[in-house]
């Protein structure tokens, strides 16, 4: 008859798993392999006499790889700073499994597919400002057990908001800053910001809502003040909310409005002026000379 011999992987040990009686027995199925192993396999003869067994020597070795095929990436892209999309080739298993990590932290699976024939997958769960890193692995499953084949490469989305540019802020004919951007076609909506310094103090004064929008006319504003604007993009997601850097900042210097002096009067206690009040003014002077175009010196602040 026959004996064989099975080895369970690089390291393992031949051990005899079949004695075949009869010289008519030349193959066997071994029924007892799992997925994940490579198996080598060898025979020899053996003839039982009075004495005792003779044996010969073993045959050559055959090796069988049951290890789970990997996939490989197809296609890995970033879309609208709120999706990852990923797609993969399709593979003889059962089903796959797609492991993620956030900057330096750890993988976790983030979604177990249980079938070959879906080969993408969607990642909405991001934010900008954030690495995402990932990689897929397929299983086979065997009375109810998951065996796993070796990991794909990795493939990583570093997700970050372009800064918006800002384009001009000017006075308008109604004593109003105008203010245009360039819109971002991936964000959702803008934060405007304003400060009377331009290296600090500023101040988130309107917020657009819809990307449709590339300007904002800010009407509180006051005569003879000078406003700095900068503006940020953000982008609304299903796992959050995520903003881009500043802009850079514009500069808008507002003319105080002159007051039209509207009545004045003499009498034997000096001269009286009056004028029209300017609600957005902080205050006035008063100048006077003796010649319309002589020197004017300052009288009263």
């Amino acid at each position: 008859g026959y004996a064989l011999y099975r080895k369970e992987g690089k390291d393992g040990k031949y051990v005899r798993i079949k004695k075949l009686n009869g010289l008519t027995k030349t193959s066997y199925h071994d029924k007892t392999v799992l997925p994940g192993v490579t198996y080598e396999y060898k025979v020899r003869a053996f003839l039982k006499l009075s004495s005792g067994y003779q044996r010969s020597a073993y045959s050559a070795v055959k090796a069988v790889d049951f290890t789970v095929p990997s996939t490989q990436w197809n296609k890995f892209a970033v879309s609208n700073y709120t999706t990852v999309q990923l797609s993969w080739k399709k593979v003889g298993i059962t089903g796959y499994r797609i492991y993620r990590k956030t900057d330096s932290g750890k993988y976790t699976c983030i979604k177990d597919i249980g079938s070959n024939q879906t080969v993408s997958y969607k990642d909405t769960n991001v934010v900008p400002g954030h690495t995402y890193t990932y990689r897929i692995r397929c299983y086979q499953m065997v009375n109810g057990k998951k065996y796993y084949s070796p990991y794909t490469s990795v493939m990583a989305a570093d997700i970050k908001m372009s800064a918006p540019r800002l384009k001009s802020a000017s006075v308008n004919d109604s004593a109003k800053i105008k203010l245009t951007w360039q819109k971002d076609t991936q964000a959702t909506g803008y934060y405007i910001y304003r400060s009377t310094a331009q290296k600090g103090g500023y101040k988130k004064v309107k917020t657009i809502t819809k990307n449709t929008s590339s300007g904002w006319t800010d009407s509180s504003v006051a005569p003879g003040k000078t406003y700095y604007y900068k503006i940020k993009s953000y982008v609304q997601g299903s796992a959050g909310k995520g903003t881009s850097a500043y802009s850079r900042a514009l500069m808008v210097q507002m003319k105080a409005k002159s007051p039209a002096i509207a009545q004045v009067s003499s009498s034997a206690g000096g001269i009286k002026l009056k004028w029209a009040k300017d609600a957005k003014a902080a205050g006035y002077q008063i100048s006077r000379a003796t010649d319309l175009n002589g020197k004017y010196e300052v009288l009263k602040n």
